[in-house]
């Protein structure tokens, strides 16, 4: 097998099922795992993120208890915008944002899964990276990249600033503590039948998952 289909072949044969959905002359590149939100419902999707030389593909197949494939796609030639993204809120986490005229992607990963993301999306839409950010691909990467008559898409690096009471950690917390909050009030009920011991903690975890449906509403329509 030739040097250059190695990682192809690596990817085909991690990530089952991937080979029935790819086109004609399409091989896989780079695949991380990764959190996708491709903004067409309100939750987002742990998949792999695949780069291709002809696409960029969130995918998972799951076979228990029935099978189930997901799988969205965008073009690299339609690609208008490619924004890797920290959030100070977030440690761990960074996101790419992916943009074409018709919608936006986000794609959440720890930072150097993202940075090989970047990386790749840099190489296989033929934008020159600068050297710092961008290492030489592996040799064993095909090189031929899609052709196209369009402008290479924009790339960026974002710092954004929000307080930690607006993250979505801070919703998480909220809603967990919340949670805790109405079990402990409703084992006193259960234990004492003392409504002046249980009421204040079950309406304090009520106010606090409630705020926190309302941080994830207001994450949603950003």
């Amino acid at each position: 097998m030739p040097e250059k289909s190695g990682a192809a072949e690596k990817i085909l044969a991690s990530t089952k099922g991937l080979r029935e959905h790819l086109q004609p002359e399409e091989k896989p590149l780079l695949a991380v795992p990764a959190i996708w939100d491709g903004g067409q419902s309100k939750t987002s999707t742990a998949c792999d993120v695949i780069i291709t030389n002809q696409r960029v593909i969130a995918y998972f197949m799951r076979s228990f208890p029935k099978t189930f494939t997901f799988i969205d796609t965008l073009n690299l030639a339609d690609l208008t915008a490619i924004t890797f993204r920290q959030k100070s809120y977030e440690p761990v986490f960074r996101e790419l944002q992916i943009s074409n005229d018709q919608r936006k992607v986000f794609i959440r990963a720890p930072r150097q899964k993202l940075d090989a993301l970047y990386t790749m999306l840099q190489f296989v839409t033929g934008r020159d990276a600068a050297p710092e950010t961008t290492p030489t691909p592996p040799s064993e990467i095909d090189t031929e990249q899609p052709k196209t008559e369009k402008a290479s898409p924009i790339y960026g690096r974002q710092d954004i600033q929000r307080s930690f009471d607006y993250s979505p950690m801070a919703a998480l917390l909220l809603f967990l503590g919340g949670i805790i909050f109405e079990v402990i009030a409703f084992l006193l009920w259960s234990s004492m039948h003392s409504l002046q011991i249980s009421l204040p903690l079950f309406a304090a975890g009520l106010i606090a998952v409630i705020a926190s449906i309302r941080i994830r509403r207001q994450q949603n329509t950003q």
